[in-house]
C-alpha cells in the first residue's frame, strides 16, 4: 500500500472521528484546500526541477479548546527534470503527511489568523533515466518539521478564502555523504470550510 493510500485512509478516519466529536461536543472542524508555489530548500533540486513547484495540500483541523486546535494534513510534489550537464531525465515523487497543533485568533472583522506547527513525515521516490537500459531509483522516508501562518477571510459562516505562508523541511544523507533537503518555502491560496 502506498503512502498516498495511507494518507487518504488517515484523513477519512479523522473526518469520521471528527464528525462524531463534532456532533457530541459541538466543537468545530475545518477543512482547508490550498495550492502553493513551493521554493525548494535544496539547491541541486532547484537546478533540476526549477525555482518553484506546485504543491497542493489538504488540512483537516479540529478545535480542541477555545482557540487551540490539532490538525493533520497531506500534500505532494510530482515533477520531471533534467540533470545537467548530461541532460539525463529524472522524475521525483514526494508525499508529505503532517500532524501538529495550532492557535487561531481574530484579526479584524471577518478575518482570522492561524499559527500552526508540527511534524512532517516525508516519503520520497526519485528515478534517474540515464539511458534505455540503465536507471537508478532512490526512495525512502524521513521526518522533519513544519510551520505555517494562515489568514482566513470569511465569506460566510462555513466558507473562507485563505492565504498561507509556510516552511517545511526534512533532510537525508546519501551514500556519498551529501545532504539532501526536502520541502521548502511555500506561498499559497485556497479555500477553508467550517463544519
Amino acid at each position: 500500500m502506498t503512502i498516498k493510500k495511507y494518507a487518504l485512509i488517515l484523513l477519512l478516519c479523522l473526518i469520521f472521528s471528527g464528525t462524531i466529536l463534532h456532533s457530541t461536543s459541538g466543537k468545530s472542524l475545518s477543512l482547508d484546500l490550498t495550492w502553493s508555489s513551493l521554493t525548494p530548500a535544496d539547491t541541486s533540486y532547484k537546478k533540476i526541477y526549477g525555482e518553484s513547484m506546485l504543491y497542493p495540500e489538504i488540512i483537516l483541523a479540529y478545535r480542541l479548546y477555545k482557540r487551540f486546535l490539532v490538525y493533520a494534513g497531506y500534500g505532494f510534489l510530482q515533477d520531471r527534470g533534467e540533470v545537467p550537464p548530461s541532460s539525463a531525465e529524472v522524475e521525483s515523487d514526494q508525499d508529505y503527511i503532517s500532524i501538529g497543533f495550532g492557535y487561531e485568533f481574530p484579526l479584524i472583522k471577518k478575518m482570522d489568523v492561524r499559527i500552526s506547527g508540527g511534524i512532517v513525515f516525508i516519503n520520497y521516490n526519485s528515478v534517474n533515466y540515464f539511458d534505455s537500459e540503465n536507471s537508478g531509483i532512490d526512495e525512502g522516508n524521513r521526518a522533519g518539521y513544519k510551520f505555517d501562518i494562515g489568514c482566513y477571510y470569511h465569506l460566510s459562516r462555513t466558507i473562507a478564502l485563505n492565504a498561507v505562508v509556510g516552511y517545511f523541511h526534512g533532510q537525508n544523507t546519501t551514500d556519498y555523504l551529501r545532504k539532501l533537503s526536502y520541502g521548502g518555502l511555500k506561498l499559497g491560496i485556497g479555500f477553508g470550510f467550517r463544519f
